[in-house]
């Protein structure tokens, strides 16, 4: 899952101010994002185990920084920054890139792209809780869907509906995952002000130009270790998708998107990114389709879809 943010403009999406074409064109491109999230996390995985993770984000990143500042070169926009934004923005990239996307490939190096895009969907969760802690105070009904989500995280990483089944291997990606997802919510949290002044394509190519910038420092060992020659045709294919699609051209028509239908509207289809996840990857890859991960995907949806609505 990639990109959870808001446009002021059109972020109330009423019916009576979109015209049919606007409003059927944000579904079409909400829609197709939320299937390249999807299809993404078996894609990367099928990578991740021919690169290091690191290595993986790093270059996926970078790459994808370029294409959004040519993207916006091409719209017109000068790309200078006024000095009083760059720090915020270099912070933004840190946890919004550096930390979210190093937790995001490492997790899901580790246990499967199944549990991985579910586990992933209670980035919400989180965004409730910081929501919380910044004065946007959350009813009850909040709080229960923050812990019937969290019930049903736990079921997928137990993967068991009969009784405490583990496996370490699994679990600790799944936690990472986890990190992944908070660090997400995190960034969109704290992406507010700067989103509403600057505009969101501005501000995902700031942030992920910075924030690739310092996962390729992370990432020198792995880059310098890395056997590039070991990479089939198959292999940059799959990371070519990644860069173009779920990095670049996804974040554009995300925030398109929301621009024509609102965030209310808009945040409907992510649910089925795990969805669309879980059967690509059952399909691809040959992963199990369990009962538990099945109650646990459910159960994650609907306490997010009570998170909030609370």
């Amino acid at each position: 899952m990639e990109g959870k943010g808001a446009m002021r403009a059109g972020a109330s999406g009423t019916p009576g101010s979109d015209t049919r074409g606007p409003y059927q064109s944000g579904v079409l491109q909400v829609l197709t994002v939320a299937a390249i999230w999807g299809v993404n996390f078996p894609i990367a995985k099928s990578v991740l185990d021919q690169m290091s993770p690191l290595a993986f984000s790093a270059t996926r990143y970078i790459t994808g920084a370029v294409l959004l500042l040519i993207l916006l070169r091409l719209r017109g926009v000068r790309l200078h920054l006024q000095r009083r934004d760059i720090l915020p923005l270099i912070g933004l990239g840190l946890v919004g890139i550096t930390a979210f996307q190093g937790f995001w490939a490492t997790g899901l190096h580790m246990t499967s792209a199944s549990s991985a895009a579910i586990v992933m969907s209670a980035a919400p969760i989180f965004g409730a809780i910081f929501g919380h802690l910044t004065g946007q105070k959350a009813g009850p009904r909040a709080w229960a869907g923050i812990l019937v989500a969290f019930a049903g995280v736990a079921l997928v990483v137990n993967n068991s509906l009969t009784g405490l089944h583990l496996e370490t291997g699994d679990l600790a990606g799944d936690l990472v995952m986890l990190g992944a997802a908070a660090a997400w919510a995190l960034y969109s949290a704290l992406s507010r002000h700067l989103l509403a002044r600057l505009g969101a394509l501005a501000v995902t190519a700031w942030t992920m130009l910075f924030g690739a910038l310092a996962l390729c420092l992370l990432a020198l060992p792995g880059l310098a270790d890395q056997p590039w020659a070991a990479l089939g045709a198959a292999d940059w294919a799959a990371w070519g998708f990644s860069v173009v699609f779920a990095s670049a051209l996804a974040f554009v028509w995300w925030y398109e998107g929301i621009a024509r239908l609102g965030v209310a509207r808009a945040m409907v289809f992510t649910y089925l990114t795990p969805v669309i996840a879980v059967a690509v990857a059952v399909l691809l890859l040959g992963e199990e389709l369990t009962l538990a991960r099945l109650w646990g995907a459910a159960v994650v949806i609907t306490g997010v879809r009570l998170a909030r609505r609370g």
